[in-house]
């Protein structure tokens, strides 16, 4: 899932901006949280594509003596914990979401399963 269009290496997209409206307006409580659970999530898809280029780097200066096996090895670490940031981010971003539909008085689980009472009200989130 991507919540952003967050980039910062050449060819990436910058941050969408929100059109004005109702999700533009101050927010407190949950929707504040969820958004900045959002912005975290937005922040962390980047760090596994510079850990990718760091890997692909390391690889290179390995093979011309320039970088030891435990260079390769931690930048490899490194991109296995900036993915796993990601994921973080992203159960963190569904876990806050259901909260405030929750809270919203929209989330309804019953013999079915788990699902959303209003269609679309979560929509802006």
């Amino acid at each position: 899932m991507h919540l952003c269009g967050v980039g910062i290496l050449p060819g990436s997209q910058g941050r969408k901006k929100r059109p004005p409206g109702r999700a533009n307006r101050a927010r407190s409580g949950p929707a504040r949280d969820l958004a900045k659970i959002e912005e975290s999530h937005c922040i962390q898809q980047a760090a596994p594509e510079l850990a990718e280029r760091r890997v692909e780097s390391t690889t290179l200066l390995q093979q011309v003596g320039r970088a030891s096996t435990w260079d390769f090895l931690d930048a490899q670490e490194d991109l296995l914990e900036a993915q796993d940031a990601v994921t973080d981010a992203l159960i963190d971003h569904a876990v806050a979401k259901l909260g405030l539909a929750r809270d919203m008085g929209v989330l309804k689980v019953d013999g079915e399963g788990l699902r959303y009472e209003a269609e679309g009200a979560l929509a802006e989130f």
